[in-house]
């Protein structure tokens, strides 16, 4: 009796298994392309007691606040860190020439030397876009796809769009992110 329930389930998982091994015949590897970074600058007057306030908005692509921490140098002689929780920091500063950097899990902004005047207010507007400098993807696909297909997954992934394309809608292919 009990050889007769393992055959029988051995007949039934073998088409099952069949079936799901045919599903997704064809497989792409591939790396996900850092999507750049970019910022405005802006200066506005302000009476400041001859300092010079610097202002930092930080927005992912999609446009949602992030955290980042700044590095505000002034030669050798001053280093000032700023960590900015909520997308929004600022600081009062004395008016010269500073080398600002950001830091984050994004494609990293770094303006040149920024010149601080007095009684202004700089207000650094940056919209940070992912570094994918690990993201490898696998595309597991029903049919053979064309380059531009391919490419066309690959940019949507990066750039976070990942529902809109056409071929993962319509369950061509399936997409799974490697660690």
């Amino acid at each position: 009796m009990m050889i007769r329930y393992v055959l029988l389930i051995l007949l039934i998982s073998l088409p099952c298994r069949a079936l799901g091994q045919d599903w997704n015949k064809y497989e792409y590897r591939r790396r996900l392309t850092p999507v750049p970074s970019s910022y405005t600058k802006e200066i506005v007057k302000e009476y400041l007691d001859a300092q010079s306030k610097l202002v930092t908005i930080t927005l992912d692509v999609k446009g949602d606040s992030l955290s980042v921490s700044s590095i505000i140098k002034k030669k050798k002689s001053m280093r000032k860190v700023l960590l900015n929780f909520d997308g929004i920091d600022s600081a009062i500063f004395p008016a010269g020439r500073y080398k600002i950097s950001f830091h984050s899990s994004f494609t990293p902004v770094r303006p040149n030397r920024v010149r601080l005047k007095p009684n202004t207010k700089t207000i650094f507007k940056m919209t940070l876009g992912q570094s994918h400098s690990l993201s490898i993807i696998h595309i597991k696909s029903k049919r053979k796809l064309k380059r531009r297909e391919i490419k066309q997954i690959v940019e949507d992934c990066s750039n976070s769009r990942k529902e809109e394309n056409k071929l993962i809608k319509d369950k061509v292919c399936l997409i799974l992110y490697e660690i």
